[in-house]
């Protein structure tokens, strides 16, 4: 197949592109800027690892081929279903060797029909997990936007380097690095964008709350 790569020089895109190229696809490249981009045509698939408004935008304005968009928040494109295929790699450039995170969520009600054909040629050999809209913001509120919230909650608070740091301040460590090794747009919206993620705030500071009230208990009782 011809395909065309948007966000070949992204961390995702670019490993897709090897991987399309390695077994046997046409592959093309193409990267955006600021949002602006040209869109080709006479490409069989058109494979977008670019962020929300950018899919968004293409989505209305390529005519032909067939669109694959991977993003994390899958309830903005609702209006755009069945004109599309949609999944979600779990896997990425660090972990796509590794047979136990090669699993991509196939987004039914969004997707083509016969959509998953194409993902099983493009993919030979992962596992496809078949989830709604719904079904997969709904897990991504746990395998990521808590995560994600964590991450960023540990780069706020983190301040102090040291060289003599145990098992608990070197794990800190490596957690506040999550968010820095993800596009920051990216991670952005799959927190802002994911309707579970109200009430994953609000368990959240509900758990401070309680802490700072036993804080203030256990000093009284000094």
């Amino acid at each position: 197949m011809k395909i065309a790569v948007f966000g070949s020089k992204g961390k995702f895109g670019e490993t897709a592109a090897k991987l399309f190229s390695s077994n046997g696809h046409e592959v093309s490249g193409f990267d955006i800027s600021d949002g602006e981009f040209k869109i080709p045509g006479g490409f069989d698939i058109y494979f977008l690892a670019i962020p929300l408004a950018s899919v968004i935008k293409m989505i209305k304005t390529l005519k032909d081929g067939v669109i694959i968009e991977i993003g994390s928040i899958k309830k903005p494109l609702k209006g755009f279903s069945g004109k599309l295929v949609s999944i979600h790699p779990m896997f990425g450039p660090k972990s796509i060797n590794d047979p136990a995170f090669r699993n991509i969520i196939y987004i039914d009600d969004l997707s083509l029909k016969d959509g998953d054909k194409i993902i099983q040629a493009l993919f030979p050999g992962f596992r496809m997990i078949h989830m709604t809209t719904d079904q997969h913001d709904s897990a991504m509120g746990d395998l990521l936007v808590k995560p994600y919230i964590f991450s960023l909650l540990a780069n706020g608070v983190m301040t102090g380097e040291y060289d003599f740091g145990g098992f608990s301040y070197n794990s800190m460590k490596k957690f506040k690095d999550l968010v820095n090794s993800e596009s920051r747009q990216v991670v952005m919206d799959t927190i802002l964008l994911n309707p579970e993620s109200p009430e994953i705030i609000r368990k959240i500071r509900e758990y401070l709350d309680n802490l700072e009230n036993q804080m203030r208990e256990a000093i009284i009782k000094q």
